[in-house]
């Protein structure tokens, strides 16, 4: 694909070159030449120093035929004016960065259609909901969403109140829509008792689960938090959270912490920053 990246920050760099690590064509646009250099040493990617707001860029690079504009700036602003000059310049498809959690959110005005936006990526959010599913679910070692949140897949550590280690895979009463993906077996090594031999098992009917077991499931998110119960994990529910820093992701958490009236604490050394996260969260206790 011919991509055009706007923005050669953290992400828009990192973006840029695994795009072109996978043998993408890449062109990357910034008004910093610095960034621009050190980022075409490191990978395969044409740079344009300017500004991505301004349509003469974006018109200078259609004669390329580029598939794809991603705005990835830390201006919301700047992403979206670009994203709708690239879209009316007759770029096929549009992505936009956005910080601001209004933009991610249902509301009566649709922020794609009038920025032309196909795409919207919340950095921000998606780091703060990464950091929610280890909050809400401690006891699970990975939790990952598929197909738009449709599907879930998660690891877990049988404990040992479970009681059904005689009892083969096909013979266990699963959860309904749920299937095991992987199993990770550690067992001591009898030639040296510290340590320990790991095994990977793709699973079969007649495989068993053991205690300790790392057990990877797959199934509807809708039905996977039946998987404690039938498993016998116990699960713990957090009251309160304390949150140190009030960076974009911290305020954007504790907001969906508040959601689910889970008490949260946020310390935060600069003054006038407080003062703002205390007007955005009001039943937080800003610190």
């Amino acid at each position: 694909m011919n991509i055009v990246i706007l923005g050669a920050g953290e992400i828009g760099s990192y973006l840029a070159k695994v795009l072109a690590n996978e043998q993408h064509s890449v062109t990357l646009i910034d008004k910093d030449p610095i960034i621009l250099e050190k980022v075409s040493e490191k990978a395969d990617v044409a740079t344009l120093l300017g500004y991505g707001s301004r349509w003469k860029i974006l018109d200078a690079l259609i004669e390329n035929e580029p598939d794809i504009f991603i705005a990835m700036t830390g201006d919301d602003e700047t992403n979206l004016v670009s994203c709708a000059i690239a879209k009316n310049l007759g770029y096929p498809k549009t992505v936009s960065r956005v910080k601001e959690i209004g933009f991610l959110a249902r509301s009566r005005l649709d922020f794609g259609r009038l920025f032309y936006v196909d795409h919207f990526i919340g950095a921000e959010v998606l780091a703060a909901n990464d950091i929610l599913k280890s909050i809400i679910n401690p006891e699970d070692i990975a939790i990952e969403n598929f197909a738009h949140g449709a599907i879930q897949m998660r690891t877990i550590v049988i404990p040992q109140k479970w009681g059904k280690t005689d009892i083969s895979l096909n013979s266990l009463d699963l959860p309904e829509e749920m299937i095991i993906g992987l199993i990770r077996r550690k067992k001591k090594d009898p030639k040296d008792p510290n340590k320990f031999i790991e095994k990977i098992i793709f699973p079969h009917g007649t495989d068993h689960i053991e205690v300790g077991d790392e057990v990877t499931v797959l199934g509807e998110t809708k039905f996977m938090q039946d998987i404690h119960n039938f498993f016998k994990i116990e699960q713990k529910k957090a009251k309160s959270v304390v949150i140190v820093g009030g960076s974009s992701v911290g305020v954007r958490l504790a907001h969906i912490l508040e959601l689910r009236n889970i008490h949260v604490k946020i310390v935060e050394h600069d003054e006038n920053r407080c003062k703002e996260i205390a007007d955005l969260l009001p039943k937080s206790t800003v610190i």
